[in-house]
């Protein structure tokens, strides 16, 4: 047993003697989690969207890309773009 276990366990045995209910707070605790988890997943979809539409705005305004030659350095700029 490390500390922060023990601490734990007397803390739960402390609330289940009190009259609270195990199953109650574990659920909650659960509900907690998966909702921090949907807000993680939601700012990533959000930050993937930005970046997205941020490195469109740019890549459309170099004439180098849309001249047609094949230089090296359209080829460069390529192999960024979709890196």
């Amino acid at each position: 047993w490390c500390r922060t276990g023990v601490d734990q366990m007397s803390r739960l045995r402390a609330f289940a003697a009190n009259g609270g209910k195990v199953y109650d707070l574990l659920m909650t605790k659960k509900k907690q989690t998966l909702n921090q988890a949907r807000a993680f997943k939601l700012d990533q979809r959000i930050i993937n969207r930005r970046t997205l539409t941020e490195t469109h705005e740019t890549l459309g305004n170099l004439t180098i890309l849309n001249i047609g030659k094949k230089t090296s350095m359209m080829q460069f700029l390529r192999s960024i773009r979709t890196a």
